[in-house]
Parts: structure tokens; C-alpha cells; sequence
């Protein structure tokens, strides 16, 4: 009897606490208004052809560089779910909140901003990096040391 009154009020203390991070990450992240970021040119590398359409209906939407503010190194990844529900947008966020709850933050590129119309359109800006593929086969002013190398293998 104890013990399912102890589980019950872990299960009513966790879902405080999730519910208390996801209002602060809406806070943080959710942009009410399209105009507050703004969409430039297709998102281009060798390996990301922005122009292959049979490509990208492969993939989770389309990319494109943008900027927001000051900030002018990002990249918005426009969402296309063939169904689209407030349950997917919530279950998204509900995602990040749980990475965050679990300590990840530095091992996941997490987003800058995100937007969500009324006709449930996600756009998800984040900032613009390399990729490994770019730092090992791009030409570099310098080669990368073996010293370099194990600390990406790490």
C-alpha cells in the first residue's frame, strides 16, 4: 500500500516537473510570428541537393539558410508530415524537454527557434555547422592531425 502511494506521487511529481520544463522550453523557443526570422536561399552542399526532389522527399522537410536578429549563420528545416496533428507538434516538444531533462544539451545541436502556424506548418531553426563528412573530406587550410582525428573519434 506505502509503496503505490510513493509511485504515485513520483508519477505526480514528474509530471510536474515535465510540464514545468515544456512551458519554459514554449517560453524559450516557440516564435509567434513568421516575420521574426527570415527564410533566404536553398540550404547547398555536395552532400544535400536542395534541387532532387525525389531526394528530398526522403528526408523531413526542406532546408534553407536563414536568419533571425543578428544572427545570420542558421538554418531553418521546414517540416512536411504527410498527416499533421497537434499530437506530432507536442510529442516533438515533449522530446527536446526530455533530452534536456536527461543532461544531453551538449552532445545535441538543439533549436534556436521554432514556428508553428495555425495550419500546423513546423519550422525548426537552428544553427548552421559542419558536418563530420565536410570536416574530414573538405579541403581545410590545414590537414587535420592524428591528434584532431581521435578527438572527433571521442
Amino acid at each position: 500500500m506505502e509503496t503505490k502511494l510513493i509511485r504515485n506521487c513520483k508519477d505526480k511529481f514528474s509530471e510536474l516537473v515535465m510540464t514545468e520544463e515544456k512551458q519554459a522550453l514554449e517560453r524559450k523557443l516557440l516564435l509567434k510570428k513568421k516575420n521574426l526570422f527570415t527564410i533566404k536561399q536553398p540550404f547547398q552542399r555536395k552532400w544535400y541537393d536542395s534541387n532532387d526532389r525525389k531526394f528530398l522527399k526522403t528526408k523531413l522537410g526542406t532546408l534553407n539558410e536563414c536568419s533571425m536578429g543578428v544572427k545570420n549563420k542558421l538554418v531553418v528545416r521546414e517540416l512536411n508530415f504527410d498527416m499533421k496533428s497537434p499530437y506530432q507538434v507536442d510529442a516533438y516538444i515533449e522530446t527536446l524537454v526530455r533530452l534536456r531533462l536527461y543532461k544531453l544539451d551538449p552532445y545535441i545541436l538543439f533549436p534556436e527557434a521554432i514556428h508553428i502556424s495555425k495550419e500546423l506548418d513546423v519550422s525548426v531553426i537552428t544553427e548552421q555547422h559542419k558536418t563530420l563528412y565536410e570536416l574530414v573530406h573538405e579541403p581545410s587550410t590545414q590537414p587535420l592531425t592524428l591528434l584532431d582525428k581521435v578527438e572527433i573519434m571521442i
